[in-house]
């Protein structure tokens, strides 16, 4: 046992102290920021596409491509109305008067065809009584421009042939005269051709139907 009257120690009769509080935890560093990636590079333009050399065939398309569509086929020319049709129909036959102009230059009767061919060609598909109309008109200006080319042939040779035996004594007068008979076969061809397209022009503007009295009716 320990003697009350023994002297105590002072620093034994002192309380103990607590403990200092413990640090605080230190934080982990926070991780590095994660590097920017560069840029990526822009595309290369793509080049156009190199024109084809004339002549070159183009390449098969692959299988499974899309085929353009092709171009879609004119549209056939309507019919013509019934007025139209009689009027190009009228067209045809007096188109056959500019036969006229031989009697200027014989050459330029060759143009008493182009009406009725223009109409025939252009407007006969499209319009019943054009196309038979244009078709008589046609038969007939071929027949005339023929008869007047063969009969200038005829008359050239013996217009030469009278000219031959004027230099042997021919009488002068006598040549006029029969080169002035010679030209009137000619003048009488352009005349009826003249007639009778107009005939056959107003015949068919008023509704009818005209076919000339005489024609090679070559076209069917």
């Amino acid at each position: 046992m320990t003697d009350p009257a023994a002297p105590q120690d002072p620093a034994a009769s002192q309380p103990v102290p607590p403990p200092p509080p413990a640090a605080a935890p230190v934080p982990p560093p926070a991780p590095a920021a994660a590097p920017v990636p560069p840029p990526a590079p822009a595309a290369a333009p793509v080049p156009p596409p190199a024109a084809a050399a004339p002549g070159a065939v183009p390449p098969p398309a692959a299988p499974g491509a899309a085929v353009p569509p092709s171009a879609a086929p004119a549209a056939p020319a309507p019919p013509l109305t019934e007025a139209e049709d009689k009027q190009w129909a009228s067209f045809a036959h007096f188109g056959g008067a500019i036969i006229i102009l031989a009697l200027f230059t014989g050459w330029l009767g060759l143009l008493a065809i182009i009406p009725a061919l223009v109409i025939y060609l252009v407007f006969g598909k499209r319009g019943p009584r054009t196309l038979v109309e244009s078709k008589e008109a046609l038969n007939f200006m071929i027949t005339a421009v023929a008869a007047l080319i063969i009969w200038t042939i005829i008359a050239s040779i013996i217009g030469y042939a009278i000219s031959a035996s004027y230099v042997f004594g021919f009488n002068f007068t006598a040549y006029y005269v029969a080169a002035f008979v010679l030209g009137i076969p000619s003048f009488a061809i352009i005349i009826a051709a003249i007639v009778f397209s107009i005939m056959g022009g107003v015949k068919v503007n008023g509704g009818g139907s005209y076919r000339y009295p005489f024609a090679l009716r070559l076209i069917k």
